[in-house]
């Protein structure tokens, strides 16, 4: 799920693409002081440039920070990590076919003193940006290793959607050349697609779950996205030939737990709680995710039972065949 990939001013208002210019010019100036290792927010006061950034992630819940010297360093070191073998236990394959690795399960010391290094850049990211981060933890480190035409996931929520989500933050840190990010909304942050629970104003909303909503950007290695919580996103299909998609995803958060990545919020369980699961517009919400298994993820996480009142539905309007086809 940042300036490693820029909204398209062709799909913002006048207002909003001017001011967008105008942050991705001083993107790169305001957050040299991670290259330098300065503090992120200078004692003497706040310059412009700063606050046109910080003005872009109050408005839309998200920055791509372009890399520095430093952030292309930690991508570089990670990509030397990878040549230890990892243990099986550490790895598994999550949606879009994604490899996962926890490097937080990883031994030896030169893994625990990047993940160190990784978390003082996330910090003084969110610094940067306006956040207090002297309470929040980072955790969840998680390299992401998508092979060739792999890697495209369902538009969701990196956790529950619920006020606290506006106070955690994902970062996720760009390894490899060639390859584009992490899709990101075009629209502003709206509150009410990202935390009410009222079926009436939830459908007023739920178009901006369709992918049409988001924008993926070429990246580069070292670049960064940082995003709430609480902003949907989505990963993109690897579209290179040859060579794989390498990323490293971390969350800051209040909590040192581990495993706060493990539940998602997807478009059909939001279309369902706005419209009932009983609904056309549910079913038709898992024909259009059927290339996420949205049944197999609600007999997992919800039980047979939820499954059943799934495939009910798709069964009533005539779409479970249409969910079945390949």
């Amino acid at each position: 799920m940042p300036t490693q990939e820029r909204v398209p001013t062709s799909q913002l208002p006048p207002d909003a693409a001017r001011e967008l210019a105008c942050e991705e010019g001083a993107a790169a100036a305001s957050m040299a002081t991670l290259a330098r290792g300065e503090p992120a927010v200078q004692p003497t006061g706040e310059s412009s440039s700063q606050a046109s950034l910080r003005t872009h992630f109050t408005r839309y819940g998200w920055v791509r920070v372009p890399s520095n010297e430093t952030l292309r360093g930690l991508s570089w070191e990670l990509l030397h990590l990878l040549a230890t073998p990892i243990p099986s236990a550490a790895s598994s394959t999550i949606a879009g076919k994604v490899k996962q690795t926890d490097l937080a399960t990883l031994p030896g010391e030169d893994v625990q003193l990047f993940l160190r290094r990784w978390g003082q850049a996330v910090r003084e990211i969110a610094i940067s940006l306006g956040v207090d981060a002297s309470s929040l933890y980072v955790v969840d480190p998680k390299l992401l290793h998508a092979d060739p035409s792999t890697g495209e996931q369902a538009v969701h929520f990196d956790c529950a959607r619920h006020p606290s989500a506006a106070n955690k933050y994902s970062a996720i840190l760009m390894c490899s050349n060639g390859c584009k990010g992490t899709a990101l909304p075009v629209f502003e942050s709206n509150d009410t697609l990202s935390f009410s629970e009222k079926p009436a104003e939830m459908k007023s909303v739920a178009h901006l779950l369709e992918k049409r909503q988001y924008s993926s950007e070429a990246a580069h290695p070292g670049d960064v996205v940082f995003f709430r919580q609480s902003t949907p996103h989505y990963g993109v299909r690897n579209e290179l030939k040859k060579g794989s998609r390498i990323v490293l995803f971390s969350i800051l958060s209040p909590s040192s737990k581990p495993a706060q990545d493990e539940h998602q919020v997807f478009p059909w369980l939001f279309v369902g709680a706005a419209f009932t699961w009983k609904s056309e517009e549910f079913a038709r919400a898992l024909v259009e995710g059927k290339a996420y298994d949205p049944v197999g993820r609600i007999a997992a996480d919800q039980g047979v039972a939820s499954k059943n009142i799934a495939l009910n539905t798709l069964r009533q309007f005539g779409l479970l065949k249409s969910y079945q086809q390949k």
